[in-house]
């Protein structure tokens, strides 16, 4: 498994048992890393039911609105995608397929 998801998932969970994880993720259809980060997380979840992703798909304009007020609230000034969100303050922007 990749290094980034795995690290992600044990910061999230907090190594405790079937602790309920919600994280939010900002994609571009035309995102190459979006589309893999979003197969590995659904590869994910098949086999961890207490995670609960939220897709926000940044060509929607009410998912762009939420995404800019979201990078105004944590100070980023960075553009990219795919944003991983969790806990509405664990912050990881973009995503490398290994």
């Amino acid at each position: 498994m990749k290094k980034l998801f795995v690290v992600l998932m044990l910061i999230l969970s907090g190594c405790v048992k079937q602790k309920v994880t919600h994280i939010d993720v900002y994609y571009l259809t035309t995102c190459g890393a979006c589309h893999a980060l979003k197969s590995e997380l659904t590869r994910y979840q098949k086999k961890h039911s207490a995670l609960y992703v939220n897709y926000y798909d940044l060509d929607d304009e009410t998912s762009l609105k939420r995404y800019t007020k979201l990078m105004t609230q944590l100070n980023i000034n960075e553009n990219k995608t795919p944003l991983i969100v969790a806990k509405g303050s664990f912050v990881k922007i973009g995503y490398r397929a290994q």
